[in-house]
């Protein structure tokens, strides 16, 4: 299994040094140094950031006398190796403790729970008016699977980067990058939704009569979003483009989970969310006849 969380959700230390040398040798090294140091169950991993070696330390940190015996431990592994030749090659070093990871973590979790009840709420108010041609519990349910799936997709190019960069971890960043993704994939399926409503108000009588299918009701909603849809997310992969091309480290990383969560967002919205709302529609207009 390829997840490994940041520092920032479980303590520990960051060093990132000038030098460019073999991660392999360089993780064996350190890992052996922090065992020796009295931290056997410390994990460490080896990888890029913004284009220089950074060691990732994972383990508990009691306080300021463990601290410095892992960073003193760390900066005497590098010299003893000849990875840096003294301590100014050592570029950055960050040290994150276990309250403050527990806090990250926990704020983390109850953010995207908050974001996950407020949509929910807001769908059953806001599409109270199609209840005669399908449930807004059903909208709902559905807009949460799109999600879902608008969130696996970006998760599992995200995994393949940590499969091949040890710098490469579930931070605060990320969750941000998929709370934004949940906004994007919330913001298209609601639009196609909301203009189906404003149809289906329109054209109740037509309904009724059977003047108009609801098949008529859909295809209409969709041709008169779509452009909306995709003209706004071409807008916004561009500029998210930009910043995967000119950004560096965390900015690049969530650029690029950010790209994939737009793509696969506005491919959902169109491709599964309303065809899904629409043959919930028909399968509940064939129930009541």
């Amino acid at each position: 299994m390829n997840l490994r969380y940041s520092i920032q959700f479980t303590g520990g230390m960051e060093v990132t040094i000038k030098q460019d040398v073999d991660n392999t040798q360089l993780q064996t090294a350190i890992s052996q140094a922090v065992s020796e140091a009295g931290f056997p169950e410390a994990q460490v991993s080896v990888g890029k950031k913004n284009n220089f070696d950074t060691i990732l330390v994972q383990t508990t940190l009691a306080g300021d006398e463990q601290v410095s015996k892992l960073s003193q431990s760390i900066q005497s592994s590098l010299q003893k190796n000849s990875f840096i030749s003294n301590a100014d090659e050592i570029l950055e070093q960050s040290v994150i403790g276990p309250s403050m990871g527990d806090f990250v973590k926990r704020s983390a979790i109850k953010a995207i729970i908050i974001g996950l009840i407020i949509m929910s709420v807001y769908i059953l108010f806001a599409f109270s008016g199609m209840r005669t041609v399908i449930s807004p519990v059903t909208l709902g349910l559905i807009t949460i699977l799109t999600m879902l799936f608008d969130l696996a997709v970006p998760m599992g190019i995200y995994g393949l980067m940590m499969k091949f960069n040890g710098a490469v971890q579930v931070d605060s960043i990320f969750i941000i990058a998929l709370l934004t993704i949940i906004g994007y994939s919330i913001n298209d399926t609601i639009i196609i939704f909301d203009r189906v409503r404003e149809n289906v108000k329109t054209h109740e009588k037509d309904i009724e009569s059977g003047r108009m299918s609801l098949e008529q009701i859909y295809e209409d909603s969709l041709r008169q979003t779509m452009r909306r849809s995709l003209g706004t997310s071409v807008i916004n992969f561009l500029i998210v483009i930009s910043m995967i091309f000119y950004g560096a480290g965390s900015l690049q990383l969530f650029a690029i989970t950010l790209a994939v969560g737009i793509v696969f967002g506005t491919y959902s919205s169109i491709f599964l969310a309303a065809p899904a709302a629409f043959l919930f529609s028909k399968y509940r207009k064939i129930e009541e006849s």
